[in-house]
């Protein structure tokens, strides 16, 4: 990022902390209207989510970086594109609590948090006095594909 360009990023309320995003890396917000399963081995694989008659790998994020899940009613879904061209896997899904926030960024604007974040994080960042995620989300992609097999 150099100082002079602003990107249009998206906050994304997760649990226990919030995501920070490119807009263009969430393709949509959608209502999650029932209930997901997981099991306690494997909490962060909330199953497949049905978009737009596809059926999409939901991670449950706040789980694979090692946080408690609170109640998940009334959450949404935020779809994700991958960064890969993997046509296998277009996209993938997270749960979310709450709506998403459209922010303009720029580089002076954040710093690099001092807190150490997961291996599914990319970086732990400040922000507005606040520390968000930046999620790996090449490893979000691959969790998402052994969910596939």
């Amino acid at each position: 990022m150099t100082d002079n360009v602003d990107i249009s990023s998206l906050i994304i309320p997760i649990q226990n902390n919030a995501l920070l995003l490119p807009n263009v890396a969430m393709a949509e917000l959608v209502t999650l209207e029932e209930d997901i399963s997981y099991d306690s081995a494997n909490r962060w694989n909330g199953g497949m989510f049905k978009w737009r008659g596809v059926d999409v790998p939901l991670i449950i994020y706040d789980a694979l970086v090692d946080t408690d899940i609170k109640d998940i009613s009334g959450s949404h879904v935020a779809i994700l594109n991958t960064p890969s061209d993997n046509a296998r896997c277009q996209f993938v899904a997270i749960l979310v609590c709450g709506i998403p926030r459209l922010t303009k960024l720029n580089s002076k604007d954040i710093s690099i948090a001092d807190e150490e974040g997961s291996d599914y994080d990319k970086s732990l960042v400040r922000y507005q006095g606040e520390v968000y995620r930046i999620p790996n989300l090449d490893k979000l992609e691959q969790k998402a594909v052994t969910m596939l097999a």
